[in-house]
């Protein structure tokens, strides 16, 4: 299975491989707001504000490994970069208290497929983690993908959640004290990253929703339960 180079075990904060992580990430974003459209390296100099070394040797690793496609233009800071047809896929799941929800997209944002399942309230994490296995299984095929194609899944909660442990929950009682990434990436036999689904509906809304341009949000979400994202 093909993995992201921007996917990796947990860094320590400060190191050299943290910041390379992290400014791989930044290129990404800011190729992905472009929706698939060509940038130039010059403009991901000015819009991420990393040195143009920096830039070129995260343009050169990201092409090695197929997730960018590159046309030379002028000069090393003129050549045009977009994500490839071929980068790749992302999964996103969604638990709540009587529902699992997953959607696939490609690494521009754009949601091809989703579909959603009802679910017992006291399911037991592998079993629910199964059934959202199952829905994008059945969401990459009618895509027409490969199943391989998957690099990364987003998995957002409805629990407070600490070093990816899954603390006091009623909506989730069968998560409680389970180490939700390690078990949703045994099930899945895919790199997990998971969060709070209030605070995963904060960062969409601040990314691409009503908070964009703001510096500061607050997403509020009213559902069996009550959860609150902040954004400062």
């Amino acid at each position: 299975m093909a993995h992201s180079p921007v996917q990796s075990p947990p860094l320590s904060p400060g190191s050299a491989a943290s910041l390379r992580v992290a400014n791989q990430r930044r290129v990404l974003a800011e190729l992905r707001d472009r929706s698939g459209e060509s940038v130039s390296q010059a403009d991901l100099v000015r819009q991420t504000g990393l040195a143009s070394g920096t830039v070129s040797t995260i343009v050169r690793d990201l092409a090695a490994s197929g997730i960018v496609t590159t046309v030379a233009g002028s000069g090393r800071r003129g050549t045009a970069v977009r994500l490839a047809p071929g980068a790749g896929l992302v999964a996103g799941i969604d638990f709540g208290h009587h529902h699992v929800a997953a959607a696939v997209g490609d690494m521009a944002g754009s949601v091809l497929a989703e579909a959603r399942c009802p679910l017992d309230p006291n399911h037991e994490a592998t079993d629910g983690l199964k059934i959202a296995r199952d829905l994008i299984d059945a969401l990459v095929r009618e895509a027409g993908a490969d199943p391989k194609a998957i690099r990364n899944i987003g998995l957002g909660l409805p629990a407070p959640i600490a070093n990816d442990i899954v603390m006091s929950s009623a909506i989730l009682p069968g998560w409680v004290g389970l180490n939700a990434r390690d078990t949703a990436a045994e099930v899945l036999a895919t790199p997990v990253l998971i969060e709070n689904d209030a605070n995963l509906g904060a960062l969409a809304e601040w990314r691409h929703g009503l908070g964009r341009g703001h510096r500061n949000i607050v997403f509020v979400k009213a559902s069996s339960g009550l959860g609150a994202g902040l954004i400062l």
